[in-house]
């Protein structure tokens, strides 16, 4: 949070073009153990929903922070192996390039606190997300994306956490240098 309110402040003193958004992001969340068992591979669908800040410093070069909420279900029984799901919160720092009007893409990395849903271990790790977004409708005061993105989990319990999904973002431009 603290980051987050130094990135605001620095940017709005470069005279930045900075938008805020909103997302919610359906997504497919693919689960593999760390020997690629078949019989221990699984597939949930989940959901993201995001508050985002994007600073555009340099021409079509962003800058983002984004806090997240992200919600995965348990899946039933495949053998003796049950999928655990989990809720999660967390922030991510990325950058990003928007190649013309309608079409851009943005890497971020997310730092994230989860607590599984059938107990109270809670544990700490890291998602890199590559979040290709196109322009669907755009007005003065809001725009509409339609992002893509694609997740690699980095956690120690599963080697291989591949997500993919479909998501609407909200943006309201707040001025600054247009990018």
């Amino acid at each position: 949070m603290i980051f987050s309110l130094s990135f605001l402040m620095v940017t709005t003193l470069l005279g930045a073009a900075i938008t805020y958004d909103i997302s919610i992001r359906p997504k497919t969340y693919l689960s593999l153990d760390q020997d690629l068992e078949p019989q221990y591979v699984s597939n949930q669908v989940g959901i993201q929903i995001s508050a985002g800040l994007s600073a555009y410093i340099i021409d079509d070069f962003l800058f983002r922070t984004e806090l997240s909420y992200s919600h995965i279900p348990s899946t039933e029984m495949y053998g003796f192996y049950e999928i655990r799901g989990f809720d999660s919160l967390s922030l991510g720092l990325g950058t990003g390039v928007t190649f013309c009007d309608y079409f851009g893409v943005y890497s971020i990395l997310y730092a994230h606190y989860s607590t599984y849903n059938d107990t109270s271990v809670r544990f700490a790790h890291l998602e890199l997300s590559a979040i290709p977004y196109f322009l669907l409708i755009e007005s003065e005061s809001l725009d509409i994306l339609l992002d893509l993105p694609i997740t690699y989990d980095i956690r120690r319990d599963l080697d291989h956490n591949i997500s993919i999904g479909v998501g609407i973002r909200l943006s309201f431009p707040s001025g600054g240098v247009d990018p």
